[in-house]
């Protein structure tokens, strides 16, 4: 029960962090993280620049081996120009999703292609480092694995990823494994 209050106290710092730098955000222009055209004064999203977001609290999903967990992200977006008449955007990717069971970061690529109007698809290549405690499904606890996602997202509101993660240790019983997550969110 104790990594549940943890996994809460970091939420709320990160949700107070983003508040507290939301004043500084408020003074720039209009970011379009995901397709929302609202300005970046909201708690969630801080921006540095033209090319730089953090979204602390992105997606929220549940999934093997780590069960439930939030994503923070952060954004390196490379097509700046004309970004809201485009229909596709590109961005570099750092992910980290703190969960009950485990902790997965990401660095990889994403792309958001739109549909019509507002509504469009996410996509997601990272390579992934997940370590894992207290009782994670399918896979052993306090092991360190690397792996590969592949990740979509509809409209910014349900996502889904699969990954195959390797162990990282030698030893003789250690396994890799397929994992999944479902969740809410971009």
């Amino acid at each position: 029960m104790s990594r549940l209050c943890v996994l809460c106290r970091v939420l709320f710092i990160l949700v107070f962090s983003g508040w507290m730098t939301s004043a500084q955000s408020q003074e720039l222009s209009p970011i379009k993280v995901g397709f929302s055209h609202k300005p970046s004064g909201n708690l969630l999203v801080t921006r540095f620049n033209e090319h730089d977001v953090i979204v602390t609290l992105s997606s929220i999903e549940w999934g093997t081996p780590d069960r439930w967990s939030f994503t923070s992200r952060f954004f390196h977006q490379f097509d700046t120009k004309n970004r809201n008449q485009r229909k596709d955007h590109h961005s570099a990717i750092i992910a980290l999703s703190p969960g009950i069971s485990g902790m997965r970061l990401g660095l990889g690529y994403q792309g958001i292609f739109t549909l019509f109007k507002e509504v469009g698809i996410m996509t997601e290549v990272r390579g992934v480092l997940l370590r894992t405690w207290w009782h994670p499904l399918i896979a052993e606890t306090r092991q360190t694995y690397a792996g590969a996602e592949v990740r979509c997202s509809f409209a910014a509101l349900l996502n889904g990823s699969v990954g195959y993660y390797l162990p990282l240790s030698t030893a003789e019983g250690r396994q890799a494994f397929w994992g999944f997550h479902v969740g809410v969110g971009m």
